[in-house]
Formats: C-alpha cells, sequence, structure tokens
C-alpha cells in the first residue's frame, strides 16, 4: 500500500462555515497505481472531494507519495 496526496490549484468550499475550505486530499492506495489513481481522481471517479474540486474546475496534482505506508497510516 501506499500513501498519496494530491493539491488543487484552488481552494473549493465557503471559509465561513465551521468546516472552511479544502485544497488538499490524503488518499491510499495499493503500491505502484499511485498514477492511475491520479487520473481517476481527475476524471472525478475519486473521493467526493476531489469529485468537488473537478466540478469547480481545479487542476489536481499529485505532490506527496509515501510508497511504504499504509491505510492505518493514513487514517492516523
Amino acid at each position: 500500500m501506499a500513501v498519496y496526496m494530491i493539491e488543487a490549484d484552488k481552494c473549493i468550499g465557503n471559509p465561513d462555515t465551521p468546516h472552511g475550505t479544502a485544497q488538499l486530499y490524503l488518499g491510499y492506495c495499493e503500491d505502484g497505481r499511485v498514477l492511475e489513481r491520479l487520473e481517476e481522481h481527475r476524471k472525478g471517479r475519486g473521493a467526493s472531494i476531489t469529485r468537488a474540486m473537478v466540478e469547480q474546475g481545479c487542476t489536481l496534482t499529485l505532490v506527496l507519495y509515501l510508497p511504504t505506508l499504509t491505510r492505518t497510516d493514513e487514517r492516523n
């Protein structure tokens, strides 16, 4: 497994709400599949937050890839 971070080129959301805005997404996938997973996010087939980013016209970029971490690490 591997942990990765995606960054949108702009924030989405409302800074006046309790949850504010989002610009980063942390996820996990099988090792060696991170680029395929990034493309899924870019096509709007990823997590709900990255789908919202794509719907709002954001460009998604892989900014961190940690191939030795697991889903447990991603959750902590």
